[in-house]
């Protein structure tokens, strides 16, 4: 039966071809069509020789309409109209963020023969979800093989293109993450022709997501994610437990981050060459790949953002040259591997400068781009050992030397380059005498890089910890029970909640606005532009790192009218208590509750009396 023939094109015969056919043969085909279509109906899943159709309700809603049969629809848009557009940004329908796609004039095109392909309607809008095909005949590298996969969007015409990636034995895969709702199709495009031209429908339905994680459009130096929600990026490094924790150990830490809105974890992916398992012939290392996949998923469904660095310092530098085959394959396969997550965020890695130039920072970032059509962050980082250079066309700041003052650095980046900033460096808490950092510090970074603008930053040690069972941890990874809580945790669990409660979508809006304020003895300030809302940190004096005066803070509202609500928040416990109402025209002081750390948070009342602000 041609159903089954080698070329593969169609488990149907068309019924433009029974013209050519005896009547006995004419018969026998539409018979023969009648059963597949019966078994069709009847079967959740049919798998001919490796290539897995759906059948059934799923199947069944794909390929009939009022009982008659029907091909399926080729994904794609026409190959010419997407190679002359495959550079073009596009626009979501959310302006808080932009992909890297192409739209065709025309929209998708059918097309007879080819593989049928599979409707599935499980999909989710900003939900990875992973498409698999088989390849058994293939003699060459499998990690080498061209493949990608178009994934059109039949309503807007948006074509996203995924680098597919092998993943042992005869499978290849694609990640791919809906950014929105409504019927995709997608087609493979493959230099081996068992690859070429498989074919498939889906179904993105809406989800609860935030969406994937970017530079708010209209103002970009904000981390935001697609749906508009803000965040603080507050990274914890937890390179022990993505190597040798099991899996229970990790989706504890997982929860524990999550439980304290610790928003992002920091890997380490190719220290030592450890991301192949054998260089020379261009191998990944697999067990790697998978335990890193499903760990980021564990983290994504917590809504945990995940910076990937590719690369350490010399002391873990790569065996193989700059730009070499061996690293052009790593960075596709990172990139196919992990791009359809929302919240992937790539990054050269630490003190690159050490092993390689500029230039090659620039390549990296260049790579990264040209394969993900999503628009991840992407960055290297500077200061510290990384050297100074600002890789070109970075999508993020990407600042090193923990040792600085973050309350003046990272709100200069963020001021001066229009992107979101994170310190991908550590600070430390100390623990063992090494790091000079106590939870007092940390706490106060977290508040200064709320005040800087919607900054992201990383700890070690703090929250972080190595599974008992776990006998060797450098030191960076003290040995600590998984039930020990350290204070900075617990005072930097306050940080993203008061940010979005207190401050909702309106932080998207706001600056550093030191002129508000006066300036002396640690004091900072954050306001939006039509001044709604304006948040000032006053630092304390207690002995820690970088303390302030603990004193009044004086509110310049010389040009500011109307009325605002101000209340205290204190950092240490999470209290809030009121400080009365403020009138505007005229400088105002305020004296804190006490002389230790403080959050000033002001909020215009509207003409009636009421909070005129979104909550």
């Amino acid at each position: 039966m041609e159903a089954l023939n080698k070329n593969k094109r169609s488990i149907f015969v068309g019924f433009s071809e029974l013209r050519h056919r005896t009547v006995f043969e004419k018969r026998m085909t539409l018979l023969m069509n009648f059963l597949v279509y019966t078994v069709l109906a009847s079967c959740p899943v049919l798998d001919l020789g490796g290539t897995r159709i759906a059948c059934g309700a799923q199947f069944g809603s794909s390929v009939t309409k009022g009982g008659r049969l029907r091909a399926a629809k080729y994904a794609g848009a026409t190959a010419a109209l997407t190679r002359a557009q495959e550079n073009a940004d596009v626009a979501s329908t959310d302006d808080s963020f932009t992909l890297r796609g192409s739209v065709g004039s025309k929209g998708p095109q059918s097309r007879s023969g080819g593989m049928l392909g599979e409707r599935r309607t499980n999909f989710r809008q900003w939900e990875r979800t992973v498409i698999s095909l088989k390849n058994p005949s293939y003699e060459g590298n499998p990690f080498e093989l061209d493949f990608e996969v178009d994934f059109t969007h039949l309503s807007s015409g948006l074509v996203l293109t995924l680098p597919g990636y092998f993943d042992g034995g005869d499978t290849w895969r694609v990640g791919f993450m809906p950014t929105k709702v409504g019927e995709w199709q997608w087609v493979t495009n493959s230099s081996d022709p068992d690859l070429q031209d498989k074919w498939g429908t889906i179904i993105a339905s809406p989800s609860n997501r935030h969406g994937m994680l970017a530079g708010h459009a209209p103002h970009p130096e904000k981390w935001t994610f697609a749906d508009g929600t803000p965040v603080v990026l507050i990274g914890v490094f937890v390179q022990v437990m993505l190597d040798d924790a099991t899996d229970a150990e990790f989706e504890a830490m997982a929860d524990f981050m999550a439980a304290h809105n610790l928003t992002m974890a920091n890997f380490r992916l190719s220290e030592n060459d450890r991301a192949f398992s054998n260089v020379a012939e261009r191998h990944m290392n697999l067990a790697l790949w998978r335990r890193l996949e499903a760990r980021m998923e564990i983290l994504t469904a917590r809504n945990i953002a995940v910076t990937v660095m590719l690369f350490t310092d010399d002391s873990g530098k790569p065996s193989f040259p700059g730009r070499s085959a061996a690293e052009k394959l790593l960075i596709r396969y990172c990139v196919a591997r992990l791009v359809g997550f929302p919240g992937v965020i790539f990054n050269s890695g630490i003190d690159i400068s050490e092993y390689r130039d500029n230039g090659w920072v620039d390549w990296y970032g260049e790579q990264v781009r040209s394969l993900d059509p999503y628009g991840h962050p992407v960055s290297s980082r500077r200061g510290g050992g990384s050297g100074e250079h600002v890789m070109a066309g970075q999508t993020y700041n990407s600042v090193g030397d923990r040792n600085s003052s973050m309350s003046g650095l990272l709100a200069a980046y963020a001021r001066g380059d229009a992107l979101p900033a994170a310190n991908d460096d550590n600070w430390s808490e100390d623990l063992d005498g090494i790091n000079g950092h106590t939870p007092h510090d940390i706490r106060r970074a977290a508040w200064k890089a709320v005040v800087a603008g919607g900054i992201g930053f990383s700890v070690r040690h703090n929250t972080l910890y190595c599974p008992g069972q776990i006998s060797e941890c450098d030191r960076y990874f003290p040995i600590i029970s998984v039930d020990k809580e350290l204070d900075a945790a617990t005072w930097l669990a306050m940080v993203n909640p008061f940010v979005r409660q207190r401050l909702g979508k309106t932080y998207n809006e706001m600056h550093p606005a030191h002129e508000l304020i006066d300036t002396s003895g640690g004091k900072y300030a954050l306001a939006d532009a039509s001044r709604t809302r304006i948040l000032c940190l006053l630092l304390g004096r207690d002995d820690t790192w970088d303390p302030g005066e603990g004193d009044a803070i004086t509110l310049e509202l010389d040009h500011i009218v109307g009325q605002f609500t101000a209340s205290w928040f204190d950092p240490r416990s999470g209290t809030e208590r009121t400080a009365g109402r403020v009138t505007g025209g005229a400088a105002r002081q305020l004296h804190p509750p006490d002389d230790q750390d403080w959050i000033l948070l002001l909020e215009r009342l509207s003409d009636d009396g009421d909070d005129d602000g979104d909550g």
